[in-house]
């Protein structure tokens, strides 16, 4: 709580992600930390590719969790070139649709869905590398 209580007063927000072995890491915590937290400036650093076990719930945890758990999503899978210096071919294997095994379109599909309802900020979010990050806001759609 005082870190959430800190955050706000920073307007900040905090995203814990799901990493393997950690405590939001099965789908049953990250629903859990959905149900209890009440911080807006608290929420989820959303990784899939440390989900490939349960694949087939990441579009249901996506839309359980909603936008105001959601401030940070990864796009990222994994590859030799994380660890070490590698080819850009195998560097590559680190975004979505070039050998990690993640079916991203079906995220894009949840993360859209929600943004069409209004209950997810559009931005993007790239992690190619750790040494490189950045977000910024995609262009707003015009609505009705």
């Amino acid at each position: 709580k005082p870190h959430a209580d800190k955050a706000a007063e920073l307007g900040v927000t905090i995203a814990v992600e799901n990493h393997i072995n950690q405590i939001l890491h099965h789908p049953d915590s990250i629903k859990a930390f959905a149900d209890l937290n009440t911080s807006p400036n608290l929420g989820l650093a959303f990784a899939p590719h440390h989900l490939h076990e349960w694949q087939d719930q990441i579009p249901d945890l996506i839309r359980y969790a909603g936008g105001k758990n959601l401030p940070f999503i990864y796009f990222q899978e994994y590859s030799e070139g994380e660890f070490k210096k590698a080819s850009k071919e195998i560097e590559m294997q680190q975004l979505p649709g070039f050998g990690g095994g993640l079916d991203y379109r079906l995220v894009i599909k949840a993360l859209s869905a929600m943004s069409a309802s209004r209950a997810w900020p559009r931005s993007s979010c790239t992690r190619p590398h750790a040494a490189s990050r950045s977000c910024r806001p995609l262009a707003k759609s015009p609505r009705p």
